[in-house]
């Protein structure tokens, strides 16, 4: 009898040992996400995805904490694509754009609600302006390099939600503004 009770007990604490791992881990491999990702438990994107069609503008006035990626293809050949990240008033977005002839320009802009930051690879220097209610979404070309994509431009997009990252609405460093 006692050789039951026993082995009943040494079941029991296994069992309890074994649900306190599963615990530590389960909780452990949740926090050690990044900022900015989420677990395939909470970012199930098949159900969350979006796609829409819009303005650039239109795009970037959604309310909530989300990620889209676009890509146009404008009727003279020349090819944007991009990513936008937006949370509480916030946005950041990087574009890649390929003219008809092949030259690329890679252009980034952040904007926190009062200023907009923005800059271009290769560069180092960038352009810092108060934002208005008349202020251009995207950034003005800089001569030599090429821009196919404005607030009015006509876009197709997929997002998704977005744990904010905040270091993505930080400037640079390296870059002078």
């Amino acid at each position: 009898m006692e050789n039951k009770k026993t082995t009943a007990v040494i079941i029991v604490v296994i069992l309890l040992i074994g649900a306190g791992f599963w615990y530590m881990f389960s909780k452990t491999s949740s926090s050690n996400l990044e900022d900015g990702q989420a677990s395939n438990s909470d970012n199930n994107a098949s159900a969350q995805t979006t796609s829409s069609k819009g303005t650039l503008s239109t795009l970037l006035s959604r309310a909530g904490n989300y990620t889209c990626t676009l890509d146009t293809i404008a009727e003279d050949g020349s090819k944007t694509s991009g990513t936008i990240y937006a949370s509480g008033g916030k946005t950041s977005f990087d574009f890649k754009t390929q003219d008809a002839n092949g030259l690329v320009t890679i252009s980034h802009v952040i904007r926190d609600g009062a200023v907009s930051y923005s800059w271009y690879d290769g560069q180092t220097t960038g352009i810092k302006k108060a934002i208005t209610p008349t202020s251009p979404v995207a950034v003005a070309q800089p001569k030599g390099m090429v821009i196919m994509i404005n607030g009015e431009a006509q876009i197709e997009s997929e997002c998704i939600p977005w744990i904010p990252k905040m270091s993505a609405f930080t400037p640079p460093q390296g870059i002078t503004f």
